[in-house]
């Protein structure tokens, strides 16, 4: 009967099962205060330049009306950002065009936390020395919950106060506000139960953006449909509040309900599972490793190929999405000067305007993709995986080079992706492939400046390890700088420091030799500088 009893408790969840849950929370919240806060900022931030920004495209009503019947006759544009609700009001435009940029920034932040906190101190054996003291068994999972939920509520209170700051109607910036934090919750609950299947932060996070590309793919089509199949989907599920058209409370509880349950499930599956370890045990290795796991470049694949398989069909992905719709842009932008003027084309070139415009998109992904791709270097310090390699003959310089090899290959293969994704979704389109090489080309065009905040990434990672997170934050700065930068009217020395500022813009542009061989000077020198002090410093 005792036995019974314990095992019972040893699978279900109580009280004692929480103990330490409030220290634990203050633990994480002190170990990401500072990403955290970057993301807050950033987001919030990216809210009100926007707000800014679609107010000097569209400023009369009658600018407005036009962009929302141009928008609600094509189906395109929906399938990229969801139904063209209330678009012909500055809300409704503002949700419809940054909104699911938003959304889905919320959903990776979630997932991104959740998934290298619960799993990853796991990994690394934080959690186990935790777990020996008084600490209950649940309280890990339970205290990360309550941070993500905590930020999701920051941000979203912070983007409704930035919306009603700026003249917009409240309750439709409570609405959306609402829609952000649900969608914060509604991802962190499901990389919650990600985190339990498999033993592997790499495996967690795949999990996880594996269920928001499949969200967002049910939401497009459903769009684009009756709309049905949108309800099969999270995210559609919150764009069913519709923030400044119905403004509907319930879509949003009815997410935050789901990821309450999908806790539970995730807590029932913790108590079932021995720490450290997951529900689906890893397959055995071969007998003999392969040869080329000998040195440090095979690892560094072995360990990159993964991710770089998902950032390629990504990327692939969203060049067909935005390729799809480039014939659309003259119906799209007729009757509005201020927003053929940000795109920065007119009549036949217009097209070639706009893909200059998605390369620079994309560019930022790629740049994201590098940051991501560095930091791993830190990632496989401070998780101890980096000492045993470090202890062999093979040298600091060999270790961090080979890694960086990898990423400059795999951010040629993701630039590659972007613009033959481009291609494809123009080419299915009209039937026009000519232009592949010329897109291929603008997407990469955007390497070197990409490159350079790279180098600048390595360069903390060498010298400043402890704060080189603070690498996104340079991202978040390009993305203001280069996609808000001409409607907030910023100073030109601004919109320089941005190096994707100089990146050329193709097609249809010119490409300066001498300024890519800066660029590409500048992310090597500041390069070698990180690699230069990643030698003389202690590792971690």
């Amino acid at each position: 009967m005792n036995t019974h009893m314990k095992v019972h408790t040893s699978t279900g969840v109580h009280m004692g099962s929480l103990t330490g849950t409030g220290t634990m929370a203050w633990l994480v919240l002190r170990r990401k205060r500072i990403s955290l806060t970057a993301w807050v900022v950033i987001l919030v931030g990216l809210m009100g330049a926007g707000i800014s920004g679609m107010e000097s495209l569209y400023p009369t009503q009658s600018d407005r009306e036009a962009y929302a019947a141009t928008t609600q006759a094509s189906a395109a544009p929906q399938a990229l950002n969801g139904p063209a609700t209330a678009v012909d009001t500055a809300g409704g435009m503002v949700v419809f065009e940054l909104g699911w940029y938003l959304a889905i920034a919320v959903a990776v932040l979630n997932i991104s936390l959740v998934a290298s906190t619960v799993r990853g101190d796991e990994e690394a054996g934080r959690t186990e020395l935790l777990r020996a003291g008084i600490l209950g068994r649940h309280a890990p999972l339970t205290a990360t919950l309550l941070v993500a939920g905590t930020v999701d509520v920051v941000i979203g209170a912070g983007v409704t106060a930035v919306m009603a700051v700026s003249g917009l109607p409240v309750t439709g910036a409570l609405a959306y506000g609402l829609a952000l934090a649900a969608i914060g919750i509604a991802f962190a609950g499901v990389t919650a139960v990600a985190a339990q299947v498999t033993e592997h932060t790499r495996g967690v996070v795949g999990l996880a953006a594996a269920a928001l590309g499949v969200a967002y793919v049910l939401r497009a089509v459903g769009d684009v449909g009756s709309g049905t199949v949108s309800w099969l989907s999270p995210l559609g599920w919150v764009q069913a509040i519709e923030p400044f058209g119905s403004n509907r409370w319930w879509p949003g509880a009815m997410a935050v309900g789901v990821a309450v349950l999908l806790t539970g499930l995730a807590m029932v599956l913790a108590g079932r599972r021995d720490v450290g370890a997951g529900l689906v045990p890893p397959r055995p290795g071969p007998a003999k490793a392969s040869a080329a796991l000998a040195g440090p470049g095979g690892l560094s694949w072995r360990l990159s190929r993964w991710g770089l398989l998902g950032w390629v069909l990504a990327m692939l992905a969203a060049g067909i999405a935005f390729g799809s719709v480039a014939d659309d842009m003259t119906d799209v932008v007729a009757g509005s000067d201020a927003l053929v003027d940000f795109i920065g084309g007119s009549g036949e070139s217009l097209v070639d305007a706009y893909f200059v415009l998605v390369a620079l998109l994309l560019g930022l992904a790629i740049t994201g993709f590098v940051i991501s791709g560095v930091l791993r270097l830190r990632t496989e310090e401070t998780a101890g995986r980096a000492e045993p390699i470090l202890a062999t003959v093979v040298s600091r310089w060999r270790w961090a080079g080979t890694h960086l090899a990898v990423v400059a290959a795999g951010s040629v293969a993701v630039a590659v992706a972007g613009g033959l994704g481009m291609a494809l979704g123009h080419g299915l389109r009209t039937g026009e492939f000519g232009p592949t090489g010329e897109l291929i080309g603008a997407s990469a065009g955007h390497l070197p400046a990409a490159w350079v905040i790279g180098g600048v990434t390595g360069l903390a990672v060498g010298v400043v390890p402890r704060v080189s997170a603070l690498a996104w934050a340079l991202l978040g700065g390009a993305v203001i700088v280069s996609l808000l930068g001409q409607p907030l009217q910023l100073p030109s020395w601004t919109l320089d420091l941005s190096p994707l500022e100089h990146s050329p813009e193709l097609p249809g542009g010119s490409v300066d030799a001498g300024t890519i061989a800066i660029l590409v000077a500048l992310g090597v020198a500041t390069l070698a500088v990180g690699l230069v002090g990643l030698r003389r410093r202690d590792i971690a």
